[in-house]
């Protein structure tokens, strides 16, 4: 065990450390090839109502998410959407700036604290709003790949079972769980998470998938909108680019705060619809510039929220810091 733990130590910090590297040399790149100034030029081409339709519509999705937390955790939060709210824009925040995915723990640690929900419980609840986010952007993914660039209409019938994924998730929990009980390895211990985080109630299993897809659309015809104002390209390749940028995050090592490996990623998105480099990079580095300042922005405001700590915080804290060390 403490050999583990070490080892996870050490890694983390090389993550770390690749990440602090990466972002830096990006900045100097940016720098040099194009000059800081140059890029942030983009700004100017969009419109005062645009521009303000859009960070409305940023900051929307932030409530959805509480929103669908809220919803999940409706018995442990009732009468208490602010707090919710603040606990939601901190997480998003933290996962936004921290490497390797270090600022999920963000979510249970608060959880924790705020509410008294026990750290295994809210890990295997957010381990399965994560598998809601990833399916939702696969299946987007999948259907932008079909219609908007002529993919085989064969694949059509497997991208629609697989759309449906969650549902069969639900409807065979309980066979899922049974088959998994003796099953060891990384794969089968994740995949236990995942469905112990099901709700057992079908009600609150449609409504959070309601809310995720909701959240992702709001945000992707967002991010859509603002690289074909910065790039001029199709609603196809912006949408697909925008996709590219979100799932960079689940990378084993990205730059700090995503910065070098969040823009590559829309970029491979823009250049292989034949975007030039400028007008890609620039697309790609303001639409994170977006991303990071409406997240910090909404970070700082949700400090002024109420906060109501949980009382029992510090009877459980030993025993949940263990457990958030398995996972």
């Amino acid at each position: 065990m403490i050999t583990m733990n070490l080892a996870r130590i050490i890694f983390r910090n090389w993550q770390t450390l690749c990440g602090v590297i990466i972002g830096a040399a990006f900045v100097i790149w940016i720098q040099r090839q194009f000059g800081w100034l140059e890029v942030l030029q983009s700004w100017r081409q969009l419109s005062f109502v645009g521009f303000a339709s859009a960070l409305f519509l940023m900051f929307t999705t932030y409530v959805l998410r509480a929103v669908r937390v809220f919803d999940y955790f409706h018995g442990e939060m009732r009468g208490q959407f602010a707090t919710c709210l603040r606990l939601t824009v901190l997480h998003n925040f933290f996962n936004n700036l921290l490497p390797a995915r270090s600022g999920e723990l963000a979510f249970p640690i608060l959880m924790r604290d705020y509410f008294g929900v026990p750290v295994e419980k809210s890990l295997a609840s957010l381990l399965w709003m994560r598998f809601l986010d990833l399916h939702f952007l696969c299946v987007v993914a999948g259907f932008v790949l079909l219609f908007g660039l002529d993919f085989s209409m064969f694949l059509l019938p497997i991208l629609i079972i697989f759309a449906l994924l969650p549902l069969i998730f639900f409807a065979l929990q309980q066979k899922i769980k049974s088959l998994l009980t003796d099953k060891n390895g990384f794969v089968f211990n994740k995949l236990r998470k995942i469905v112990e985080g099901l709700p057992s109630n079908f009600n609150v299993f449609l409504r959070a998938w309601f809310w995720t897809v909701l959240n992702w659309l709001t945000k992707l015809l967002v991010f859509a909108w603002l690289l074909m104002n910065f790039a001029e390209t199709s609603y196809s390749t912006a949408v697909l680019s925008s996709l590219s940028g979100e799932l960079s995050s689940v990378l084993p090592v990205h730059g700090f705060a995503g910065i070098g490996t969040y823009e590559a990623a829309v970029l491979a998105g823009l250049l292989s619809s034949g975007a030039n480099l400028k007008d890609a990079t620039q697309a790609a580095v303001n639409l994170h510039i977006f991303t990071l300042t409406t997240s910090f922005v909404s970070a700082l405001i949700a400090l002024f929220l109420p906060i109501k700590h949980y009382s029992k915080v510090a009877n459980e804290s030993l025993k949940d810091s263990s457990l958030i060390q398995k996972v």
